[in-house]
């Protein structure tokens, strides 16, 4: 799951140091949350659970992480070069969670020519577009802040540009402009 970091505020304060082992920073103000997820509800395991199935909490994280990763491979849409000047909205939990994965993200950003932009506005949209001009990153903003305003959860304001190492978090300017902010996409470009 990815939630921002008032998120994980909250559950640090809910379950104590027991979430560390839990979360992962990807970029910017979003991190990774490993959960255990179900029709009904959402909890978070704790690391004693993880130990009573015989795995280490490191061994649990990574089977669920490969797990989700595995899942959410048929998640990332599949677009066309056409595709790359429009501004495409996604709508589903799933869509975001494939942002703790960037490297799911490399057949889209290698078919718009390397020019990959997401934001994740809300918990359940993900808006993307192929074009990292001055007009499509002013367009990306202005239906990001409209989704932010208007979500009932909402998850970031921020653009983020695809690279090999990670996602970027970008300002106004070209992701070839922009670069990574210290502990952000060069140093946790995925969850554990």
């Amino acid at each position: 799951m990815v939630r921002d970091g008032e998120h994980v505020d909250e559950l640090k304060q809910r379950y104590g140091d027991d979430i560390n082992a839990l979360v992962e920073p990807l970029c910017g103000d979003l991190w990774a949350i490993v959960v255990e997820d179900s029709p009904t509800m959402v909890s978070y395991p704790k690391p004693a659970e993880i130990k009573a199935l015989g795995l280490s909490v490191d061994d649990g994280l990574k089977l669920a992480l490969a797990n989700t990763k595995a899942a959410l491979k048929k998640g990332v849409p599949n677009l066309t070069p056409k595709d790359k000047a429009d501004l495409s909205v996604f709508v589903g939990d799933d869509f975001v969670t494939t942002f703790a994965f960037p490297e799911l993200w490399a057949p889209v950003a290698q078919t718009f020519g390397g020019t990959l932009i997401v934001a994740v506005p809300s918990t359940d949209q993900m808006f993307i577009i192929g074009d990292d001009t001055p007009d499509a990153l002013e367009l990306m903003h202005k239906a990001v802040d409209d989704e932010w305003a208007h979500a009932e959860r909402p998850l970031s304001k921020s653009l983020y540009g695809w690279t090999e190492k990670g996602w970027v978090e970008i300002p106004n300017q070209p992701v070839s402009q922009a670069a990574p902010k210290p502990g952000t996409a060069s140093q946790a470009t995925t969850a554990k």
